[in-house]
């Protein structure tokens, strides 16, 4: 999910190249809501029109997206997140809550990696939206006050989603504020946390555990879903920039 990049014709092109699942870019889901759906037959698309009837926040291509399309919603509370999830559900196979968006407008919000100090609200999200939604995935990045040798707060956090309905957690492996140039890759740290989640059967069974972030070659892609589960493997990869 990149915002301003993960438009349709990059989503098309992805799933072209063999992605498996493609996200939309974030919308916000107090936003989204007041979308208005429409049917465009001259493009053959799915679009969902801002309320000034020009700007269109979110366009699909069921017949190259469906069954493929996850949409990445920005929420803060559970009954406006809920509505954002149901207003999209017949044309997504999943929604996304994103919870590593370390943003200003994010954060001001209660959006993005503010939920990742607030496990409770966080999991009460995913509970609504998965009433509504046939899979509900969530992004999250590490949790402030943790660190490389604690990541206890991480492991409660990812557990509270899991038992809330999360099918698959994203792990973007940095904390909040980490920019790529300045902190480089803490593969070793993620293996280390997934290893601990697969003790538990839920995280080997019912949710699936993906990883993001530095991941720039195949080789870096084949080493993070290679070595068996309890090593610290993961069930997929995802990218949001070019491989080498």
């Amino acid at each position: 999910p990149v915002v301003r990049a993960n438009s349709i014709a990059l989503r098309v092109l992805a799933l072209e190249y063999g992605a498996n699942i493609v996200f939309s870019e974030e919308l916000v889901a107090k936003k989204f809501v007041q979308t208005e759906r429409r049917l465009n037959p001259t493009l053959g698309t799915v679009d969902y029109v801002h309320s000034d009837g020009k700007s269109i926040a979110l366009r699909i291509d069921p017949k190259k997206e469906g069954g493929r399309l996850v949409v990445q919603l920005g929420a803060s509370d559970p009954e406006t997140a809920r509505d954002a999830a149901l207003h999209v559900a017949r044309d997504a196979v999943g929604v996304d809550l994103n919870m590593g968006c370390p943003k200003r407008f994010s954060l001001t919000d209660g959006m993005g990696a503010a939920l990742l100090s607030q496990p409770e609200r966080a999991a009460s999200i995913v509970r609504a939206m998965a009433q509504v939604c046939r899979a509900v995935t969530v992004k999250i990045r590490f949790v402030p006050n943790d660190d490389e040798t604690n990541l206890d707060r991480t492991i409660q956090l990812c557990r509270a989603l899991q038992v809330a309905g999360a099918k698959a957690i994203t792990l973007h492996a940095r904390f909040p504020g980490e920019l790529p140039e300045k902190t480089g890759p803490r593969r070793a740290t993620l293996r280390r946390l997934l290893a601990r989640l697969r003790t538990e059967i839920a995280f080997r069974h019912e949710c699936a555990l993906l990883v993001n972030g530095d991941y720039y070659t195949h080789a870096d892609i084949l080493e993070a879903c290679s070595g068996g589960w309890m090593s610290g493997s993961a069930d997929g990869v995802l990218l949001a920039s070019e491989i080498a």
